[in-house]
């Protein structure tokens, strides 16, 4: 059996750094290099406070192109400001350049493996120079930016409509019958909001606020609170993504697709942020808040008392659950994810009585695309397409790297879902049911969503969230935004007999097959 270990940059997005990589000695390339490289790649016209920021890194020198570098990288949240050595003279092999590039710019570019280090060193450079003339490509998914505030074009529409646009608010604010009441600001984005509406595209939103902008609240690792992924797509509109597995909101019955609209009394309105009614929501363990949702699907309001707890998130959890059966829970799609999995791959590998093969996503909520395709190269045949992103000009291909443990054709595989199952847990549902169509489905309806948003913030605060790529399933090119993935078996879950005798009843329909 082949043992998969993977080579990421210390620095990627997420500021976890590891040791253990260095190239040959004829690789030039080396992290501070690339730092400076990414900088100058991603940071055009930056407000230039970001050279207020101070850095935790160790072993880069004040005022250094390093320091600016990473002070850039920082300033546009590409990385954690975080204290760890950053090793600048650590040298960068080719396929650790190729997986930094899909990660944080989401290029493919020339494959790479065992080979010579010079020929490394020739791809490597001529991969600098692609990635030099290809960077009008699709940013990463929520990579923020500062702009200013754009000026008008004369070849632009907006050029023409300039003059009316100030007429019309010049007689509102002048001649309108109830022109009192009239608020500057709140004509203008109301003006601002309806643009971005005309979209058609529930992702794409304006907000007043910078504060109400954030997407997700991935909260990832420990904390303390109830426990569910949000979002707010809109103003005042709190959605639950979904509950975090075996959390507090799960527990006391908190669903996917639910809305907050109260909490501890307090309502949530357009004039409240995401920031906000989180902090509303978070509070020391042990204690209580009260949540009022509406159940929109079912024309239900309901209110729930639920217990603040410290919450560890493990993104993998894996049992051999009968003598034939081997049960998998992807809980998110995060940060070496697919690491974690391939612990539960060994152990299928070596056990040759495993039969059936249980994926459990529900209430798993997404996350990185290129994790979601990394696991799916234990199943996908070598080479073939797992995911496909489009900017509308340009896709890029995700590909089954074929780790050569598990042989998909050899066991059942049976898949736990359900509406909190979203984004790249789609991707991985459907590619699995596209290649291996005896793959069963169990419970309800996929969450739907397949698509990438950026987040673009303007000098006084404001912020626009807009889509900028669509994900699609790699072997049929299923577009999973507003395609509901139906299941083979619909089956609800019994959270009762959950809570009174410890049964889970898709599991135990799952072990079935």
């Amino acid at each position: 059996m082949k043992k998969i270990t993977y080579f990421l940059l210390s620095f990627i997005l997420t500021g976890l750094f590891s040791t253990g990589l260095h190239a040959a000695p004829e690789d030039k390339i080396n992290r501070e290099d690339t730092f400076i490289f990414l900088s100058n790649a991603v940071s055009k016209d930056i407000p230039e406070s970001y050279q207020y920021i101070d850095l935790k890194f160790n072993d880069i020198s004040e005022w250094s192109k390093l320091e600016i570098a990473l002070q850039k990288l920082v300033y546009l949240n590409l990385i954690k400001n975080v204290e760890v050595s950053v090793q600048p003279s650590v040298a960068v092999n080719l396929y650790t350049f190729e997986l930094l590039a899909k990660k944080i710019l989401w290029l493919e570019i020339s494959g790479s493996g065992t080979m010579s280090s010079k020929k490394q060193q020739y791809l490597l450079e001529k991969d600098l120079k692609s990635l030099e003339n290809s960077l009008t490509s699709t940013p990463i998914e929520w990579k923020v930016s500062v702009t200013e505030t754009p000026k008008n074009s004369s070849n632009s529409v907006l050029w023409d409509k300039e003059a009316i646009f100030n007429d019309v608010y010049s007689t509102l604010k002048n001649w309108f019958y109830d022109r009192s009441s009239l608020e500057d600001e709140a004509l203008v984005n109301g003006a601002i909001k309806w643009l971005a509406s005309w979209a058609w595209d529930i992702y794409t939103s304006y907000f007043p606020s910078v504060e109400s902008t954030d997407f997700f609240s991935w909260l990832n690792g420990e904390f303390e609170w109830i426990g569910a992924y949000v979002e707010m797509n809109e103003p005042g509109i709190l959605l639950i993504v979904s509950p975090v597995v075996d959390s507090p909101a799960e527990k006391a019955g908190i669903k996917a697709w639910d809305i907050v609209t109260q909490v501890d009394g307090k309502k949530v309105t357009p004039n409240n942020t995401l920031g906000e009614v989180v902090s509303w929501i978070k509070g020391p363990s042990g204690t209580t808040t009260t949540i009022t949702i509406l159940r929109w699907k079912e024309g239900l309001v309901k209110t729930f008392t639920v217990k603040r707890e410290k919450i560890t998130i493990n993104n993998v959890d894996y049992r051999k659950q009968n003598s034939d059966t081997f049960y998998i829970q992807i809980k998110t799609f995060g940060d070496n994810v697919e690491r974690e999995f391939n612990k539960a791959a060994e152990n299928i590998w070596n056990d040759t009585s495993i039969k059936n093969i249980i994926i459990d996503v529900r209430n798993n909520p997404g996350g990185y695309l290129d994790e979601a395709s990394l696991i799916l190269s234990y199943f996908v045949p070598k080479w073939e397409p797992t995911a496909i992103v489009s900017n509308g000009t340009k896709d890029t291909k995700y590909v089954s790297l074929w780790f050569e443990i598990i042989d998909a054709s050899q066991y059942n595989i049976i898949i736990l879902q359900n509406a909190g199952s979203a984004s790249a847990s789609e991707i991985l549902v459907w590619t699995l049911k596209d290649y291996f169509p005896k793959t069963v489905i169990i419970w309800e309806k996929s969450f739907w969503k397949g698509s990438v948003q950026s987040l673009k913030t303007y000098q006084d605060g404001s912020t626009l969230k807009y889509t900028t790529a669509k994900w699609f399933t790699g072997k049929t090119r299923k577009w999973i935004d507003h395609v509901w993935i139906s299941p083979d078996v619909n089956l609800e879950y019994d959270i009762d007999m959950f809570k009174t005798q410890w049964i889970d009843n898709q599991l135990e329909e799952a072990l079935k097959y």
